[in-house]
């Protein structure tokens, strides 16, 4: 069962959300759809601009800026990682 608490950082919502025992895990390329599909039922401004920052290189590699955390979700919903 996921059990989130208030002080959990976006990665670590997202690894217990995957069911993943490791933060590591989200780096396997198989739950990269899954984790987008997640992504889909949580509040963007639940995390802090920079957590999110933090969360796109941590996922992809990529450095992105964005200016709301809205653009940084919609960026990994949308990422492709076959590019």
């Amino acid at each position: 069962m996921k059990q989130h608490t208030a002080s959990d950082s976006l990665l670590e919502w997202l690894s217990k959300e995957m069911g993943c025992m490791y933060l590591s895990d989200l780096h396997k390329p198989e739950l990269f759809p899954a984790i987008q599909k997640v992504l889909d039922k949580l509040d963007p401004e639940k995390y802090s601009l920079q957590e999110w920052k933090d969360a796109v290189h941590y996922l992809t590699g990529e450095n992105c800026s964005f200016t709301t955390q809205k653009q940084f979700a919609l960026f990994l919903q949308n990422y492709d990682t076959k590019s």
